[in-house]
């Protein structure tokens, strides 16, 4: 008698077949807002229910068509970008090479990995990884992910502004070299011109005059 007791006991505590289905699905954390398949069209509810469904469909089918839209300017935004920075590096390949200049990157800014010892952009606009065992790897700036080209510019920039200010100086003190230069020239070729046009003008310092013989009368 305790034992059948017992029996109903469990039975009764027992959650039914849908409860535990309901239990299984919490834990392995599936979500389903409403039952698609159907199933529930006995219910009192089921107009309500296919109502709702019909809802969901249809919100569902207006996400997939915004994300079709949006994966659509994604990729022209993509694009241009990457026509962009391949611009960008153009320009600044040009400007290190008249410059002749190359910078240092921090490797912790561009490299997390440990084995980065070195950094270079140099004058060609390449990317330069020198590695703890002096192995390089080199490639122009614009082939490198956009996150690490934007990286590099940061690093770079500022220093690039210092080395055009650098630049337009020594420009200027050979500008003015040539100034001066040019001023002594002038001096010194209007003198020498002076002195030629005089000479010209007042003819030799001494003339020698020949005398003409008479001819013998025949």
């Amino acid at each position: 008698m305790t034992q059948a007791n017992d029996n109903t006991n469990q039975n009764a505590s027992a959650p039914t077949k849908k409860e535990g289905q309901l239990v299984m699905a919490e834990r392995e954390g599936i979500f389903c807002p409403s039952d698609l398949s159907g199933q529930s069209a006995d219910n009192s509810n089921g107009k309500e229910t296919e109502k709702n469904n019909n809802g969901a469909e249809q919100k569902m089918q207006e996400i997939l068509e915004n994300m079709t839209v949006e994966t659509s300017h994604l990729n022209e935004v993509m694009s241009e970008e990457s026509k962009i920075i391949n611009e960008v590096c153009l320009s600044l390949k040009e400007v290190l090479k008249k410059l002749h200049v190359s910078f240092n990157i921090p490797p912790q800014d561009i490299s997390p990995q440990r084995r980065t010892r070195r950094v270079i952009l140099n004058e060609e606009g390449n990317l330069v990884f020198v590695y703890e065992n002096d192995q390089r790897h080199s490639a122009f700036l614009a082939e490198y992910p956009p996150e690490m080209v934007m990286s590099v510019l940061w690093v770079v920039i500022p220093e690039l502004g210092k080395a055009i200010t650098t630049y337009r100086k020594k420009m200027n003190a050979r500008a003015s070299f040539f100034e001066k230069v040019k001023k002594e020239l002038k001096v010194a070729a209007k003198t020498i011109t002076g002195n030629d046009k005089t000479q010209a003008i007042n003819g030799p310092s001494t003339q020698t005059v020949e005398k003409e013989t008479p001819k013998a009368k025949s």
